[in-house]
């Protein structure tokens, strides 16, 4: 819209006496005009009443100019300030709706915008809500004009603690007080719903290799994941890491992949798959080295086997069968890990680890096997 036009708009709306402040939003050559009072928008934002009650008091003629929000967002915000009705058409609006709100300390149309994610949560746009939840833990988070993060929601109260209460899909540790103004620890428990009883689908999903690692480590944590196989978990880390080294700039070689998911591969359940699963998976994604596989696949067929010092502590997660796998050999896993659990309290302190020549007849034996 050109220069001419705006003025007109302006004179035209004034005339009125319906607005005398202009807003531009977003970036040339995609902005959008959004012309409206200032009065209600001082009484009920404390950055907006700094805004225009300082050099802005004196010029209401001069155009405001934001960036960083989006512009649909950014509507339904003054909307809601001005006393208007206020609608949610998609939830990526509502997260910005939130952004924008934070960013300008507009109460209470944040709550609204959570209830409606609440409603609307499906297994194509749970990552992205996820993914926004994630950046509040995050300190220093950077917003991107393109894609505006949640960072400033951390300001207020009633946010979830921290990300481990997220990755065990835990409620948030909150007060009755908090509950009744945000959804917040709702949204995030229902996301993990969703997420668990469509894992599958979402773990091959494209939006999947665009998320933080932070959320990577969160959802492969999960005891509570329904896979038809731990493959899923592997090839979807797998394809995580590639993506995550093209972004950096790095050749995505398995070191590299190794060196970006900075141990998160170790939190797949390797101990609860089958030899042929666990051969198929390495050969297919080299997430793990050749002594890792070697040590892993050892412990997958010899129940007193002991794993490396440095992958005893992913032990316990790596023998956990996920809740939703449970129909799938649950009786023989069961008996296997009952065996071994016996036999390593009945050995703690005699057992030694096995000759060199013994790992190395197992480790033939299982190649030709």
């Amino acid at each position: 819209m050109g220069g001419s036009d705006l003025g007109d708009m302006e004179e035209r709306k004034s005339s009125d006496g319906a607005v005398d402040i202009t807003f531009l939003i977003g970036i040339e050559p995609f902005t959008e005009i959004i012309p409206t009072k200032a009065t209600p928008l001082a009484e009920r934002s404390p950055v907006f009443r700094a805004m225009l009650e300082g050099p802005m008091a004196e010029d209401r003629k001069r155009h405001i100019n934001i960036q960083d929000v989006d512009p649909r967002a950014f509507e339904i915000l003054i909307s809601f300030m001005t006393g208007d009705a206020v609608r949610f058409q998609s939830v990526p609006t509502a997260l910005n709706v939130i952004y924008a709100a934070k960013k300008y300390m507009v109460g209470r149309i944040d709550d609204l915008a959570l209830k409606f994610i609440y409603k609307n949560i499906n297994t194509h746009n749970v990552l992205l809500v996820l993914q926004n939840l994630v950046v509040l833990q995050e300190e220093g988070a950077e917003v991107a004009p393109s894609a505006p993060s949640l960072a400033l929601l951390e300001q207020e109260e009633n946010l979830c603690s921290s990300l481990e209460e997220m990755e065990a899909g835990l409620p948030c540790q909150v007060d009755d007080a908090q509950l009744t103004r945000a959804p917040c620890e709702k949204v995030i428990k229902h996301c993990f719903s969703v997420l668990d009883r469509n894992a599958k689908q979402v773990l091959e999903s494209d939006e999947f290799e665009d998320i933080s690692l932070a959320l990577v480590k969160a959802i492969v944590r999960r005891d509570t994941l329904v896979i038809p196989s731990e493959l899923v978990v592997w090839h979807a880390v797998a394809r995580w890491s590639h993506r995550a080294c093209r972004r950096r700039h790095i050749v995505p070689t398995p070191e590299n992949k190794r060196s970006v998911l900075e141990g998160g591969q170790y939190l797949i359940r390797f101990l609860t798959m089958t030899a042929e699963e666990f051969r198929a998976g390495q050969a297919a994604t080299r997430l793990l080295t050749q002594e890792e596989e070697i040590n892993i696949l050892f412990s997958l067929l010899h129940v007193s086997a002991v794993l490396p010092k440095d992958l005893q502590e992913y032990r316990r997660v790596m023998q956990t069968l996920r809740r939703g796998r449970r129909g799938w050999r649950t009786g023989a896993w069961i008996r296997r890990r009952r065996r071994n659990e016996r036999t390593e309290g009945t050995c703690t302190n005699a057992r030694k680890k096995l000759g060199l020549m013994e790992e190395i007849f197992v480790l033939f034996a299982c190649l030709f096997d």
